[in-house]
């Protein structure tokens, strides 16, 4: 490819997304005769379930002592669910530190690689490059940059194929221009019909255009992968025959335009580089749908990608069944959009969530009764998944806790506050009785915090890189994400209600209001607002800091649809829940020092 087609993208940085250390060579005599695959460990899910029982046996005896005040079986349950949802809660904040503490001890890509999987080798010469068929999906979608990016390759024998399932005519028109500019180098191709998503898309082109490929590359509308992304990634199929696909990383694109974007998108740095290296040696390397190189044989093996919204983890899991499995190369960097706004990220929150019951109703069961995959793999592919409908739990958790369990353990009393000497009486509050506040020792407050902070520890890195962007991040990010407790809820009843799962296409402008019921619809962000009225008036009447900022981020989601992220005034007061939570964190710690004039009786989020 010419310098001079690279010159024509204004203000374009090199798509080498950043400098790669060098690599071992494949007889390295460390690093040949077993890979990743034969050496697989359960030391982080064993670590896992020994920490999470550790918890229980604490703090059972404990719990279990509130049921002497229990005096009716509606009491009785009221506190059965309130426990149950700790237990939940525990098991999952240990699932994150487990992931964070096995990510440390994992050898690093860019370090070494002496313990399992060799990194990958030095590429083959070209003339035994294997051919690659670079498929890029795209629909109402199409980038320039991204789709030049997978021409851009110095890889020898490949070839571009777009598959296009736009609906618009510009959209169409962009692809056809692009083809042109490059007819030699790129082949399009369109589908009568859009019927199995994503996943009969890519099989629609491998089973009738895409037929001399040994592998081929799955690129979304977005992803910018780097120049050598076929010549770094190839190379690790030759390390083991049972390596169906190599699943690159990812960085946030930093020539997205949206300001949402721009504020929220290093969140998704901790996904890439904390939470799936672990998985190479302790757990289950899932393809990720794109961005990712796929042996065509084990493709075929499979039988195609399962037509299913979430055809990524079916397909991996359809591939353990017969013996195959995914490697996670962590320093093949490619570059991917955030979503570009706050509907948007509703939407693929929702794409998400009833993608994983369609998973779970239509293709986890041959995955788990199968002899190839071991135990701990089969419950790492269940606990990420279940991860998804963490937010629907979470409102469960709103509704037993501020509403179930005081109208059994909790009493009405005036309350009294004291400022700069001047007395403010006349305030009932709703106060848990008795041996609820005995809950509240240092070790039950220290276990909150590491439950509340696990998911966003895997972010520890960039406080060197970008303190205060990480900062500016933990504040803003409350609101958007804990506002999804809702889309979350609906989209889990919905799936149950229909049985069916549709496939948004996130970039997709054309889509941001599709028919029917979906999570951008009026009546989701009224039922929002109208839920979030309700704890937050429940929350302020239990004296509940904490737990207000989830009945709050409902209620500003409403806010945030209606007059978008980049109003000023809105922008200030999405700061105020995660301030919330950090308050009454302090408060907390403070009435456990013995700080006088500090009564706050909540229980911190164990999320």
């Amino acid at each position: 490819m010419g310098t001079h087609d690279r010159d024509d993208l204004p203000g374009r940085p090199p798509l080498r997304i950043m400098n790669y250390p060098m690599r071992p060579p494949l007889n390295n005599p460390e690093t040949t005769g077993t890979t990743a695959l034969h050496c697989k460990k359960n030391h982080m899910y064993i670590a896992l379930l020994v920490s999470w029982f550790s918890c229980i046996l604490w703090f059972s005896p404990r719990l279990f002592s509130l049921f002497s005040i229990a005096g009716s079986i509606y009491a009785r349950v009221a506190l059965g669910l309130f426990i149950l949802c700790l237990y939940i809660f525990w098991f999952y904040g240990n699932y994150y530190l487990m992931l964070i503490i096995f990510d440390l001890r994992s050898p690093r890509s860019a370090k070494t690689f002496r313990s399992f999987q060799p990194a990958a080798p030095a590429a083959p010469v070209s003339g035994e490059q294997p051919k690659v068929a670079v498929l890029y999906l795209a629909m109402n979608d199409f980038q320039y940059r991204a789709a030049f990016s997978c021409l851009d390759q110095d890889y020898t024998d490949y070839h571009l194929y777009i598959l296009d399932d736009s609906t618009e005519e510009e959209s169409m028109r962009e692809v056809d221009r692009f083809k042109d500019r490059f007819p030699q180098k790129v082949t399009v191709i369109r589908r009568k019909n859009r019927e199995g998503f994503k996943a009969g898309n890519i099989n629609h082109a491998l089973q009738h255009y895409v037929k001399d490929a040994d592998y081929f590359a799955v690129i979304d509308s977005d992803g910018v992968i780097p120049v050598d992304f076929l010549t770094r990634s190839i190379p690790y199929f030759a390390l083991d025959p049972h390596i169906g696909f190599v699943q690159g990383s990812h960085r946030p694109n930093p020539m997205q335009e949206s300001r949402f974007a721009s504020d929220l998108a290093l969140g998704i740095i901790p996904l890439w580089t904390a939470y799936f290296e672990p998985r190479n040696k302790h757990g289950f390397v899932s393809f990720l749908g794109h961005s990712g190189v796929i042996r065509r044989s084990a493709w075929e093996k499979a039988g195609g990608f399962p037509e299913v919204v979430s055809e990524d983890l079916a397909f991996s899991t359809k591939l353990a069944e017969i013996g195959y499995r995914g490697y996670f190369a962590g320093d093949i960097i490619s570059c991917e959009d955030f979503p570009g706004t706050y509907p948007q990220l509703r939407k693929q929150k929702e794409k998400y969530v009833k993608g994983g019951c369609q998973y779970l109703h239509r293709c986890v069961h041959s995955f788990l009764k199968s002899k190839n995959a071991s135990w701990f793999e089969k419950l790492d592919v269940l606990i990420s998944c279940s991860t998804l409908f963490l937010p629907a739990f979470n409102i469960f958790f709103l509704f037993v806790f501020c509403l179930i369990l005081p109208l059994a353990f909790a009493e009405t009393k005036p309350l009294h506050l004291s400022l700069f000497n001047i007395q403010f009486s006349g305030l009932n509050a709703i106060i848990m009785k008795g041996n609820f506040g005995a809950l509240w020792e240092w070790d039950f407050y220290l276990l909150t915090l590491a439950m509340m902070f696990a998911p966003v520890l895997g972010c520890i890195r960039l406080v060197f890189s970008h303190p205060i962007k990480l900062i500016r991040l933990l504040f803003l990010s409350a609101v958007p994400y804990l506002s999804l407790m809702i889309v979350c809820a609906a989209g889990i009843l919905n799936y149950i209600a229909t049985g069916k799962a549709a496939f948004p296409v996130t970039g997709d402008k054309k889509e941001n209001t599709p028919p029917g019921f979906h999570c951008n619809h009026r009546a989701i962000y009224i039922i929002e607002l109208t839920v979030g009225l309700f704890f937050s008036y429940l929350c302020i009447k239990t004296l509940n800091l904490s737990l207000l900022a989830f009945s709050l981020s409902l209620m500003l989601g409403y806010f945030l649809n209606r007059y978008g992220w980049d109003n000023k005034w809105l922008k200030v007061v999405l700061y105020g829940p995660f301030a919330l939570v950090l308050i009454s964190v302090v408060l907390t710690g403070a009435n456990l020092m013995g700080v006088q004039g500090v009564f706050l009786l909540f229980f911190g989020l164990h999320f």
